[in-house]
């Protein structure tokens, strides 16, 4: 949120240098639930924020409404006043495909403290992206992924749930949702999050593997397991995952021969996973 703050007051001080007033109120803008308002005057043009936003959607507010004054425009009062509906004019429209652009940045913000394991402000950058745009199917996966490093599992759940909610064909959502259903015991839902990814993405290795673990291991259908473990191993055949489930399902289903076979073409797939490790030693001991 520090960051955030900065963010805004460096973008704030940038969009005054150039002579616009940026006027913050909790009086003015709430008219139609619009976050700001923009009038464009020639000695002083005027964007009206609703300091009621935080940090991050003020400084979207501020792009966009910089977008009317750029083009001479002011129809964003027009829009309180009248109630009229913002998403109903091109303008309007193309003034937002403005600032997603610029959410853009957020995200990447986000991302990049991400992959360096800071996951707290991680965190705080996806969830001011997610607040920004909220009918953002992406953007609350995004979200979801930082909730779940910063250990914030039910509400991960349920921006995973949002996410599908609002694009049910984002394969990667429906993946870690499967994941942290199963990881936690939920293995009707988790199963039935593996069964929609196969129906969207037939070729989707992590859903080949652990729907033919479960069909092995819960249901004893080692055959039909194996037809799916199999794909996964065409498919991904330096995968750690797909080695093991392979090999581990082809002993289950009684071919230790094809086991072995693909234990002795595996290399050293099993060293960083204790779990294949000692499917390899069952296996190799046979």
């Amino acid at each position: 949120k520090k960051e955030l703050r900065v963010w805004y007051n460096e973008l704030r001080e940038k969009v005054e240098g150039l002579g616009v007033v940026i006027f913050q109120t909790n009086r003015y803008v709430s008219l139609g639930g619009i976050r700001g308002i923009a009038i464009h005057e020639d000695e002083f043009p005027l964007i009206i924020l609703d300091k009621r936003d935080s940090y991050g959607a003020r400084s979207f507010t501020i792009v966009h409404e910089l977008v009317h004054l750029m083009c001479n425009n002011d129809d964003a009062f027009e829009y309180g006043r009248n109630h009229t509906k913002p998403e109903d004019d091109k303008f309007e429209i193309w003034a937002n495909s403005v600032r997603a652009e610029v959410l853009l940045h957020v995200w990447n913000e986000g991302g990049i403290r991400f992959r360096k394991g800071d996951y707290r402000n991680a965190l705080a950058f996806m969830a001011e992206a997610n607040r920004i745009f909220p009918n953002n199917g992406e953007a609350h996966y995004y979200l979801a992924l930082c909730l779940t490093r910063n250990k914030q599992i039910p509400a991960a759940i349920g921006e995973l749930k949002e996410s599908l909610r609002l694009k049910p064909t984002l394969v990667a959502a429906r993946q870690l949702l499967a994941s942290l259903y199963l990881s936690r015991g939920r293995v009707a839902e988790g199963i039935g999050e593996l069964r929609r990814i196969l129906e969207i993405a037939p070729d989707r290795v992590f859903a080949l593997v652990n729907y033919g673990i479960y069909l092995a291991e819960d249901k004893k259908d080692t055959q039909t397991a194996l037809v799916h473990v199999a794909r996964a191993y065409r498919l991904a055949p330096k995968d750690p995952s797909a080695i093991d489930a392979y090999a581990w399902i082809a002993h289950l289903h009684g071919d230790n021969k094809l086991a072995k076979r693909i234990v002795a073409n595996g290399g050293d797939y099993y060293r960083e996973n204790a779990l294949c490790e000692a499917h390899r030693k069952t296996i190799l001991a046979l």
